[in-house]
């Protein structure tokens, strides 16, 4: 039974709403808005015969029209028992008490809802006062209308401006072309610098292989030689020097302008085809030679 009527504040039944007596109090701007949603037939054809286009609001009915239609004082009747009419006057008197409570405690829930509202329509106005722009410049700033009527909305390029976005174009694409010469250059240059060591004749080939046979480092070679050749090579490996060795390599010639080959880089080659590269050091040598 308890876990029943728990959900009922532990009542045994369920009581129904209190009827509003008193019919409460509407500030300014809630009959405003009454009005406003009270909009009847907007179509005039469709409204019915003898019924108004707009709807007139309901007034108010106050506490008094109440009192003076339910706590009439009764007529005298020399009939009625004397304690009927007292206790006929003190339902009375309660009726109308209670009656005029209420109504005070509704205007008095109405003004404190009124001062909430104009509370909260201070607020917003001091809210737009802070972000309200000054007069000379609301006078000056452009409006949208004068966008659209003295000048489009995009704003053409002049021959200057084409000339010079053309140019950037221009040597942006010159400079991806560049890049992509010189790294293809670079790479033809190691290429060429490997040839070196490429096998190209029988002699080349038959040297190679008497070189692998009878290298130590040689599979082919003795077995004991082999495998501490193989173990001295792990153990290197495991060096901090010597795992890093491909790393500096390529950082040295990085830095000094070699290629992967440790040859000269294509700086250099392209200065001695040019002849900068002599003329330098013509022009260096009568210093060399006075410092000497």
């Amino acid at each position: 039974m308890v876990s029943r009527i728990a959900r009922y504040g532990f009542k045994s039944g369920v009581l129904p709403k209190p009827r509003q007596i008193v019919e409460p109090f509407k500030t300014p701007a809630e009959i405003e808005h009454a009005e406003k949603e009270n909009i009847g037939f907007r179509d005039p054809e469709l409204i019915p015969k003898g019924v108004p286009a707009k709807v007139p609001l309901k007034e108010r009915v106050p506490a008094s029209f109440k009192i003076e239609n339910s706590a009439k004082k009764a007529k005298e009747d020399k009939h009625r028992a004397e304690w009927k009419t007292l206790n006929a006057d003190i339902r009375r008197k309660y009726f109308t008490q209670s009656l005029l409570i209420q109504e005070a405690e509704e205007k008095a829930i109405m003004e404190r809802r009124q001062r909430q509202l104009e509370e909260d329509r201070q607020a917003r106005i001091q809210r737009l006062e802070r972000t309200k722009v000054s007069e000379a410049t609301r006078l000056t700033l452009p409006t949208i209308q004068s966008f659209l009527t003295n000048q489009p909305l995009v704003t053409r390029r002049t021959p200057e401006e084409i000339a010079l976005l053309k140019s950037k174009r221009e040597a942006n694409r010159k400079a991806v072309k560049l890049k992509h010469l010189t790294q293809k250059s670079n790479d033809l240059l190691e290429l060429y610098q490997s040839s070196a060591n490429f096998i190209t004749t029988e002699a080349k080939l038959k040297s190679a292989i008497e070189a692998c046979f009878n290298s130590s480092g040689s599979p082919y070679a003795s077995g004991s030689q082999y495998i501490s050749n193989e173990v001295q090579n792990v153990f290197s490996s495991s060096n901090a020097k010597g795992a890093n060795v491909s790393s500096l390599n390529e950082l040295t010639a990085a830095t000094l302008g070699l290629t992967k080959n440790f040859l000269p880089g294509l700086g250099e080659v392209q200065g001695a085809i040019s002849g900068e590269t002599k003329a330098f050091l013509d022009a260096k040598q009568p210093e060399a030679n006075k410092s000497s």
